[in-house]
C-alpha cells in the first residue's frame, strides 16, 4: 500500500477523502447507496453465477475422467496460480486506474476465454490443455479485478453496513452456489461442458451491463500518482502491512485458514469419485451441500452483524476452530449422506471465520490504499490453494482421501493455535474486537 496518503478535491466526491473514513447515509443519502449496492451486487452475482458453474463443471470433468489426485491438483493450480501472481500488481492497478473499467475489461476477456473453450469443444477438439490454459487466462484476469472488487464496497456503502453488506453478498453467493450445481449438472449430463461455458457468456454479459449503472468517483491517485513508480507502489503494500500489525496478522491467519480450507472442498469430490461412485448427483449433491452450509452461515452473521460488536475476534477464531474439527470428521465419515451433512457444517464454519476477515480489512485499510491491501490478500488467496494442492495433490495418489483430511484438520488447529500462540499477534488481532460506531440513522436499514 501507497505510505504517503494524497487527498483529493471534496467537491468531486461525495465521500469523505479522510483516511480509512468510508461513506455514510449523509454522504450520499440512503436511497441512492441502496441502488448502488443493489446494482453492484446483482452485477456480482451474475457473473459468479456463471463462473461458479465453469469451476464445478471443469472440476468434475477431471476428476470424472480422469479420477487422477495430480490432474485434478493441475486443473487447480493453472485455475488459480494466476491469479495469485496478477494479484500482487492488480492491487496497485485498482489505485490506479477507475475501478469499473478494470472490472469490466476483466469481465470481457474471461467471457471471451470461456467463449473460446466452448467453441472448440463444439467443433470436436477436446485437450486437457485446452482447459488448463482457458483456466489460466479465465484466473488471470479474475486476479486482475479481485483486488478492485473488494476496494469498491467501501467506496459505495456506509462503514456501518459493511459487516451486514458482506454477509448478504456471502448469503446470494451461497444461495446461487446451490443452484449452479443444479444447472451445471443437468447441462453437463445433457449437453456437456460446452453449454456450461456458453452460460457463463450470457452471466458475464448481464454483470457487466448492471456495474455499468453504478457510479463510482475517479480515485485521487489517478490525479496526483501518475508519476509514482510502479514497483514502488507495491514495495509500499508491504511496507504498510509492517507499519500495521493488526492487519499483518489478520492476513496472516486468514491465509493459513484458507490454505487447509481448500484441500476438503476438492478432495471430497476425489473422495466421491472413488469411494461412492461419482454419479452426476453424488457431485451435485456435494456442491449443494457446501453451498447451503455456506448459505446458513452467512445469513446467520448478516443477521448477527449489528449485535456482533464485542468479542468479534473470539467469534472469528472459534469459527475456525470448528472448520477444523469439521474436516478431521469429514475423514471418519463412514457414509455418503453424513459426509453431505458434514460438508454442511464445514462450510457454515468457513462463512462464520470468512465474513468476518473480509469486513475486518474493509473497516481498517485506507480507501485510497486499499487496492493495494486488497491485491496482496487476494494474491495469497489465490496462492494458497495451489499451494495446498501442490503438497496434498500428489499424496492423494499414495494415500486415502481420509487420511489426508484428517491430517489437515489437525494441521488447522496447529495454525490457528500457532498465530494465537504469538503475544504480539494476539495484541494486535484484539484490535479488531469492536465494530465501528454505527452512522446515526443507518442501523436497521
Amino acid at each position: 500500500m501507497i505510505t504517503t496518503l494524497l487527498t483529493p478535491n471534496p467537491s468531486s466526491s461525495p465521500i469523505s477523502s479522510t483516511p480509512n473514513e468510508t461513506i455514510s447515509s449523509a454522504d450520499l443519502g440512503a436511497s441512492q447507496w441502496k441502488r448502488n449496492i443493489a446494482f453492484f451486487i446483482a452485477g456480482q452475482q451474475a457473473t459468479a453465477f456463471g463462473s461458479m458453474m465453469v469451476q464445478i463443471a471443469v472440476l468434475w470433468h477431471l476428476a470424472r475422467s480422469t479420477e487422477s489426485g495430480w490432474t485434478l491438483t493441475l486443473g487447480i493450480v493453472f485455475g488459480l496460480a494466476p491469479q495469485a501472481i496478477v494479484s500482487l500488481f492488480s492491487g496497485v492497478l485498482a489505485d490506479r486506474m477507475p475501478r469499473k473499467l478494470l472490472i469490466i475489461g476483466s469481465d470481457l476477456i474471461i467471457a471471451a476465454a470461456s467463449l473460446g473453450l466452448a467453441i472448440t469443444l463444439v467443433a470436436g477438439i477436446e485437450r486437457l490443455w485446452f482447459i488448463f490454459l482457458a483456466s489460466a487466462v479465465r484466473s488471470a484476469f479474475a486476479g486482475l479485478q479481485g483486488p478492485a472488487f473488494r476496494a469498491v464496497l467501501p467506496q459505495i456503502a456506509p462503514e456501518a453496513q459493511l459487516m451486514r453488506l458482506n454477509g448478504i453478498g456471502e448469503g446470494l453467493s451461497s444461495a446461487l452456489g446451490i443452484i449452479a450445481p443444479l444447472a451445471g449438472g443437468f447441462l453437463m449430463a445433457t449437453v456437456g461442458l460446452q453449454a456450461v461455458l456458453f452460460v457463463d457468456v450470457a452471466t458475464a454479459i448481464i454483470g457487466i451491463a448492471s456495474l455499468i449503472m453504478v457510479p463510482m468517483r475517479r480515485m485521487p491517485s489517478l490525479n496526483d500518482a501518475t508519476d509514482a513508480r510502479f514497483l514502488d507502489n507495491l514495495r509500499g503494500g508491504f511496507r504498510y502491512l509492517q507499519q500495521h500489525s493488526s492487519i499483518k496478522w489478520l492476513i496472516v491467519l486468514g491465509f493459513g485458514g484458507g490454505f487447509f480450507a481448500t484441500v476438503p472442498l476438492a478432495m471430497t469430490i476425489l473422495l466421491v469419485v472413488r469411494t461412492f461412485g461419482g454419479y452426476q448427483w453424488m457431485l451435485s449433491g456435494l456442491e449443494m451441500s457446501f453451498s447451503g452450509g455456506y448459505l446458513i452461515g452467512a445469513a446467520v452473521i448478516s443477521g448477527l452483524a449489528m449485535k456482533l460488536t464485542r468479542n468479534r475476534v473470539r467469534f472469528t477464531v472459534l469459527a475456525m476452530f470448528a472448520s477444523a474439527a469439521v474436516t478431521l470428521a469429514l475423514g471418519l465419515a463412514p457414509s455418503l449422506w453424513l459426509l453431505l451433512v458434514l460438508m454442511i457444517a464445514f462450510s457454515a464454519a468457513i462463512s462464520f471465520w470468512m465474513v468476518p476477515y473480509f469486513t475486518f480489512l474493509q473497516e481498517q485499510v485506507d480507501e485510497e490504499s486499499a487496492g493495494r491491501v486488497f491485491g496482496i490478500q487476494e494474491a495469497l488467496d489465490a496462492a494458497s490453494a495451489p499451494l495446498a494442492f501442490l503438497v496434498f495433490g500428489p499424496l492423494s495418489d499414495r494415500f486415502s482421501v481420509e487420511a489426508i483430511l484428517i491430517v489437515v484438520g489437525a494441521l488447522t488447529f496447529a495454525w490457528v493455535g500457532g498465530v494465537l500462540a504469538i503475544p504480539s499477534a494476539r495484541r494486535a488481532l484484539a484490535t479488531f474486537n469492536t465494530a465501528p460506531a454505527a452512522v446515526e440513522g443507518e442501523v436497521g436499514k
